[in-house]
């Protein structure tokens, strides 16, 4: 009698089955945050030139401040891949790019914590943290 499954096989269908549930997985939920005076609404363009620096103030021509966590922060990568919708590695590259060229540059902080401390001190900041971190403190722009 032959087998249908050889090692391999056995081994392969499991990690396929382990793919699939991990796959599902979604990531935490994403929250832009503003100070909560600001009182902008932003589309997705908006935000993404906000944060790339392409764009130096809000649609109601308050100066924007862009923070943003350390880019070896996990947050950061699911940032960069769900807003602005490019590798990571592309995003830090744009902003050296902008610091370089004196067009501006990101406040970089460590984590979700120190993203709502500046946010909720800084009238002028947007940055980006996740979403069970939210409090009344801050205001939340959009949810990615």
């Amino acid at each position: 009698m032959k087998r249908i499954f050889s090692y391999k096989n056995y081994i392969a269908a499991i990690l396929m089955v382990v793919f699939i549930l991990f796959s599902g997985m979604a990531w935490a939920e994403l929250a832009i945050i503003v100070h909560p005076s600001n009182k902008a609404t932003l589309t997705d363009a908006q935000i993404v030139n906000l944060f790339l620096i392409k764009e130096k103030k809000f649609p109601n021509g308050d100066k924007a401040l862009v923070v943003t966590q350390e880019d070896n922060n996990s947050l950061f990568e699911e940032f960069a891949t769900k807003v602005i919708k490019r590798n990571p590695r592309t995003v830090n590259i744009v902003w050296k790019k902008r610091v370089f060229t004196g067009k501006g540059k990101p406040v970089y902080v460590g984590v979700n914590a120190d993203v709502i401390t500046l946010v909720e001190k800084n009238k002028d900041a947007i940055g980006y943290v996740e979403g069970s971190y939210v409090g009344d403190s801050v205001r939340v722009v959009k949810k990615y």
